[in-house]
């Protein structure tokens, strides 16, 4: 797999109009040859970017969602005279994404806080897609640029659509694939036996019980909701019986070298999609995990088992790219899972703002490292996640509290719909199904309008604002949709 080198054509000007950048985040900026420049002056922005070469905005907008509407009023003046790319960070910003998009030429959102795996992913974001139109308008092919990989398996922009083709060719829009414990109930070691998710062998449930009994509570919920989520992922797939048998041992005994004895090395999250931090990190557990395929192989000699194991190793590692190969399928879902699993449960327990951001890195085509197949059966686990826990903590204390909202919402919760409409779990929201009624969320404000048709854009950043503002079921009509249902 290639790896992105360490320099970039493109300057970073940080405005800092409500919020202040991290320092670390700075050096890693400057690390990576961005030549970030700050500052705290709005009403110098456009004099300072008019002395840059080829700027990227970035602006802190802090935490007060008000100010930051009064403050993307004063960057619509901007951008009638910058054609700039943009970065917004702040509290509940990815509601402004699409009004971003259409001021400036590229537009992305960080909700805070974020880390410098986050801001540099969104950067080698705009920088790609500003290239490539660029390159369309010259009409020819846009070439690699310093910092993102030389060669990309999808073009960003088409993930979403890629992904919703894929759901369609499995027979998946509408139906569940069993993402929805993830964010509600443990994954416990009961609920797997409950569902037949274990390993059937004896030799194998005695090394599986090893395991889980020698690592402490992270790792062993951390090896247990990576087992099922793999499973889930592959079984939309239609592998071979035996290959899925042998993943379920691989999901387990994967971790069978360091879960007991290095529990850090289970906990830190693992960055994949060809950003060098966190390299560290991946050659190490790669070195781990190889060690569990040779155990694999040598004290249970379970060889197809080790395989799956060996090569998802090798895939942490980016020594080599996923295929279409049952076997690289089966290592990348795993290596998919354990990853995504380190991202939403950092700290324990579900957490939707990370699941957010992963959807928001997936979306922009940042995780090449995976599988277009897995890439689907991951959105699909994650968006029913997602709709299945409203996140009412996230709404303000006021809201939460105010008796009245609630009422309002429970009332509007119980009217019937008509025999036109139908009322919808965001997670089974499909492409060309048209709003009936306004989609709103729980703190009562309208989030898009009625009458509004549904694309793969659209439904993928309801699922992502859903992580972060609970939102109420869509109403849609049900005539000229009858295929949905």
């Amino acid at each position: 797999m290639a790896r992105p080198t360490t320099n970039s054509s493109f300057e970073v000007l940080v405005l800092q109009a409500g919020g202040v950048i991290n320092l670390a985040v700075l050096q890693s900026l400057r690390d990576k040859k961005f030549a970030p420049r700050v500052t705290s002056d709005l009403n110098a922005l456009d004099g300072m970017l008019a002395k840059m070469t080829d700027p990227i905005l970035v602006v802190e907008a802090g935490e007060n969602v008000e100010k930051t509407k009064v403050l993307l009023e004063r960057l619509k003046v901007l951008a009638k005279t910058r054609a700039v790319p943009i970065i917004l960070i702040g509290a509940d910003v990815e509601q402004f994404e699409r009004g971003l998009e259409q001021m400036f030429p590229a537009a992305t959102t960080l909700n805070i806080p974020y880390g410098a795996v986050e801001i540099l992913a969104a950067l080698n974001y705009l920088s790609r897609t500003v290239v490539q139109k660029r390159a369309a308008d010259k009409g020819k092919e846009a070439a690699p640029i310093a910092v993102v990989p030389e060669k990309q398996k999808t073009d960003a922009s088409s993930v979403p659509e890629l992904v919703f083709a894929q759901l369609y060719n499995l027979g998946l829009v509408g139906k569940s694939i069993g993402g929805e414990p993830l964010s509600g109930s443990e994954i416990t070691l009961t609920k797997m036996r409950s569902l037949d998710m274990l390993p059937t062998r004896p030799a194998v449930r005695e090394a599986v019980d090893k395991l889980l009994t020698s690592s402490n509570s992270w790792s062993k919920h951390h090896i247990l909701r990576v087992s099922y989520m793999a499973q889930r992922m592959v079984i939309p797939l239609k592998i071979d019986a035996a290959l899925f048998e042998s993943l379920r041992t691989a999901s387990f005994l994967y971790a069978s070298s360091f879960a007991g004895e290095r529990p850090d090395l289970m906990q830190q999250v693992l960055v994949v999609g060809g950003t060098e931090l966190g390299s560290g990190l991946r050659s190490e557990l790669a070195s781990k995990i190889k060690d569990s395929a040779l155990f694999v192989m040598q004290d249970l000699n379970l060889d197809k088992e080790s395989q799956i194991i060996s090569l998802m190793a090798r895939l942490v590692a980016g020594e080599v790219k996923s295929t279409d190969e049952q076997l690289s399928i089966l290592a990348c879902a795993l290596m998919a899972a354990d990853a995504s699993d380190r991202v939403c449960y950092a700290n324990g327990s579900w957490n939707p703002r990370r699941a957010y951001s992963l959807l928001n890195r997936l979306k922009r085509g940042d995780i090449y490292d995976y599988h277009p197949s897995v890439v689907c059966c991951l959105v699909k686990l994650l968006a029913e996640a997602i709709a299945a826990r409203t996140p009412v903590y996230l709404l303000p204390k006021a809201l939460r509290r105010d008796k009245k909202l609630r009422e309002e919402l429970m009332n509007q919760a119980r009217l019937p719909v008509t025999q036109h409409e139908r009322r919808v779990p965001l997670a089974s929201l499909a492409p060309g199904m048209k709003l009936a009624r306004a989609l709103i969320g729980l703190d009562g404000k309208e989030v898009l309008a009625p009458d509004i048709q549904l694309d793969q854009d659209l439904i993928w950043r309801i699922w992502q604002l859903s992580a972060v503002k609970p939102l109420r079921p869509a109403i849609v009509f049900q005539t000229g949709a009858k295929s949905f249902f």
